[in-house]
């Protein structure tokens, strides 16, 4: 069940987050970013399908929606290799605009888990042409969470979330480049502040002492 999203922009939406993020407990990764018949673009360099295959390895198998103009033709077979659940990417160049119009009815619908995934594309509000220009590759029954999810224990989830991310940015410290570098502090910096911010939250909802 979703718990918390993680937004990596700027500096930090980089080829090395996506290379140290691959083994999160993530369930779905949103890219809104250009793309191209060979390769889709990240901060810090322009990624090429097969240095997708030698770089990344998704442990979680998440959905995959890369939001970019050609980014099925592209990249879109490497995620498949790579680990992804199920991908929903474009066929050709898309209006920007109409490409964020469409972005949003659709994540809604995932995340919601209302409908199968390879449904929500369909009757978004975009333009014909946009909304045809997306294809869903993955099981047809496939979904981001099921309606009669069980609950779960928000406080417990908000922790475990705060943790998880602290711990990712341990990792990326301890490995790599230094941990001030212009690679890696962006993505680090991100990680931590998000954890400060479910921290906040747990703070603010259940003020009480507790262990955790």
């Amino acid at each position: 069940i979703p718990a918390s999203p993680l937004v990596l922009r700027h500096a930090a939406a980089s080829n090395t987050a996506l290379i140290a993020l691959a083994g999160a407990p993530v369930d779905i990764i949103y890219f809104n970013t250009h793309g191209s018949s060979s390769a889709m673009e990240l901060r810090d360099m322009i990624l090429p399908g097969y240095k997708l295959l030698q770089r990344v390895s998704l442990h979680n198998y998440p959905a995959i929606f890369n939001n970019a103009c050609l980014s099925w033709t592209g990249v879109g077979r490497g995620f498949l290799e790579i680990g992804a659940r199920c991908y929903i990417g474009s066929l050709w160049s898309v209006d920007a605009e109409q490409a964020a119009t469409f972005a949003i009815a659709v994540m809604s619908r995932i995340i919601q888990g209302t409908e199968p995934i390879a449904a929500s594309i369909h009757r978004t509000g975009a333009d014909p042409l946009t909304e045809r220009a997306y294809v869903f590759v993955g099981p047809a029954p496939a979904r981001l969470r099921s309606s009669d999810s069980p609950s779960v224990d928000q406080k417990e989830t908000l922790y475990a979330t705060a943790s998880a991310l602290l711990n990712h940015a341990a990792e990326i410290a301890d490995s790599g480049p230094s941990p001030d570098s212009p690679m890696t502090w962006p993505v680090i910096s991100t990680l931590a502040e998000n954890a400060q911010t479910l921290c906040d939250e747990i703070d603010q909802r259940w003020p009480e002492t507790s262990i955790s």
